[in-house]
């Protein structure tokens, strides 16, 4: 996936009643409101709430100069449908999900190509760990005026819309980066930063034993929703300075709670499920805190399946379990460009990644 670096140009959040569109301070620099994205990316998050009959999540119209149409249905049998219109062309894409639960939270992709006519819709369950893609040929843009449309207060989202936010470029999809670049890994040589990182180099892994990093990058989110800056407070989890996380990153934890409750000497959770307002705190509560509207997060691909020690604390590296056997997925996710021999292939295998009631219980046993 190659093309325009990625850049977050509208964000739209309903449950904070906030947006903003960024424009170019110089007027002559506008773009041209008729003008299409050459590459782009909608990203939808919502939560589920169970209707006998199809929803409108998405429901956004024009009639002037020329029809414009994006709608995103969700029906009952779990059919996600994305109804798009540009001009005199439509389409009709569809994705097949599983039954979703009562407040489950959905983040919805929908991305195009116009150099290379292809587009893709994705749509990722994270507290289930499930990624559906389809890839769209002759995926329909979003014109200027559009994207405006879409973070304008006067648009009004539809049941369980929580945020919209555009990117001029292709946003990645599947397994994503999550973590600070300041915080600093142990190497043979001593302590390095994270974004410091470059493949080829050599760390101490969490076992204690050499990896090598096989791929390190980052990507800019929007910062909210499913991926909220959270901030992890030292000492806990053995922190040695703070550290502002995705609220998709993925701890290793260990200790006499979690032999007690899982019957295992480790676990993995995410930490949007340890929040607890002492250890763990959502960046925007923190008024001291720059909360940017887009963060870069970080992450390494190591050729060992072996966490890393970020700050003092135990983090996964990315798992690109699903990437191996989907390569729709792949061709869109944040590692397409390596080649699949460098994923790798030796290592213990994760331990599972705890249920959000799971998580509470440990939460609650480490408070008591």
């Amino acid at each position: 996936m190659t093309g325009l670096p990625l850049k977050w140009i509208a964000l739209r959040d309903w449950l904070s009643e906030q947006g903003h569109l960024f424009r170019p301070a110089d007027a002559a620099a506008q773009p041209n409101p008729a003008l299409p994205l050459q590459q782009g990316t909608v990203l939808i998050e919502f939560h589920h709430e169970p209707t006998k009959s199809p929803k409108n999540i998405v429901r956004y119209s024009r009639r002037d100069p020329s029809p414009a149409v994006l709608t995103l249905r969700l029906d009952p049998d779990g059919t996600l449908a994305l109804l798009r219109r540009q001009g005199a062309r439509d389409a009709l894409y569809a994705l097949s999900l599983p039954q979703l639960l009562s407040g489950e939270g959905a983040q919805v992709q929908y991305g195009w190509d116009l150099s290379r006519n292809t587009g893709f819709l994705a749509v990722s369950l994270p507290f289930r760990g499930i990624t559906r893609i389809i890839e769209l040929p002759g995926a329909l843009p979003l014109e200027h005026r559009d994207i405006a449309g879409l973070a304008g207060a006067a648009f009004q989202g539809g049941p369980g819309l929580e945020r919209i936010a555009i990117a001029e470029g292709l946003a990645p999809v599947g397994p994503m980066p999550s973590l600070p670049g300041n915080g600093f890994v142990p190497t043979p040589g001593g302590l390095v930063r994270l974004d410091a990182l470059t493949p080829g180099m050599r760390i101490i892994a969490a076992d204690g034993e050499p990896a090598e990093v096989t791929w390190a990058g980052h990507v800019h989110l929007p910062a909210g929703g499913l991926n909220a800056p959270c901030l992890l407070r030292a000492p806990y989890f053995g922190l040695n300075g703070d550290l502002i996380v995705s609220a998709g990153a993925v701890m290793r934890l260990q200790g006499a709670e979690v032999e007690y409750l899982f019957g295992r000497p480790d676990v993995s959770v995410v930490v949007r499920d340890l929040v607890d307002d002492t250890r763990i705190l959502p960046v925007s509560a923190m008024h001291e805190l720059a909360n940017p509207m887009v963060r870069p997060f970080h992450q390494v691909l190591l050729n060992r399946r072996v966490p890393i020690v970020l700050s003092g604390a135990v983090f996964e590296t990315l798992d690109t379990s699903t990437l191996q056997t989907n390569p729709v997925l792949w061709k869109w996710s944040v590692l397409n460009a390596l080649e699949p021999a460098v994923l790798p292939q030796e290592g213990a295998v994760h331990p599972p990644i705890l249920r959000d009631y799971e998580a509470l219980s440990l939460r609650q046993m480490r408070a008591a």
